[in-house]
């Protein structure tokens, strides 16, 4: 079987979330703090046991040996320990981590390149009205890259 690349790796939202919390931790933290933190995320709140359980099973059976085969974790069992490697510099686009009431970067984008759109537009300059246009598109294209979103 081949190996997994580490953009499919990040693809499932559970992995997305131990990397996030990983982060957070500064790389390395107990397998029962991940799994809690990513519980509660998936909860919005505080967790069922039957969550936590689901959790730690599906983070030890299945996504920990994926980030392994990747390169994106090391996991010592003895311990209990998780430990991020170094991820390669092209994901901190796919793992932009928004907290609740914060704008994503690619917000901002769209609603400045809108702005300037409408003012190429009223001051009839086509070279800033197109390129406004660009960043338009290309900032809808990235939202709905990251979250998902269906046309």
């Amino acid at each position: 079987m081949a190996e997994p690349s580490i953009l499919q790796i990040i693809q499932n939202e559970r992995r997305k979330k131990v990397i996030e919390v990983l982060m957070e931790l500064n790389g390395r933290a107990d397998v029962r703090e991940v799994v809690r933190r990513v519980a509660e995320r998936e909860s919005r709140g505080e967790p069922s046991g039957k969550l936590k359980k689901s959790v730690y099973v599906s983070i030890i059976q299945v996504h920990i040996p994926k980030m392994e085969e990747a390169g994106l974790i090391k996991y010592d069992p003895q311990m209990s320990v998780l430990q991020l490697n170094k991820l390669p510099s092209e994901l901190k686009y796919y793992l932009e981590v928004v907290e609740e009431g914060d704008i994503p970067w690619s917000m901002y984008y769209l609603i400045l390149s809108s702005v300037g759109l409408a003012v190429g537009l009223i001051l009839q300059n086509y070279l800033a009205s197109a390129l406004a246009s660009l960043i338009v598109l290309t900032s809808l294209f990235q939202l709905k890259k990251t979250y998902k979103l269906k046309k």
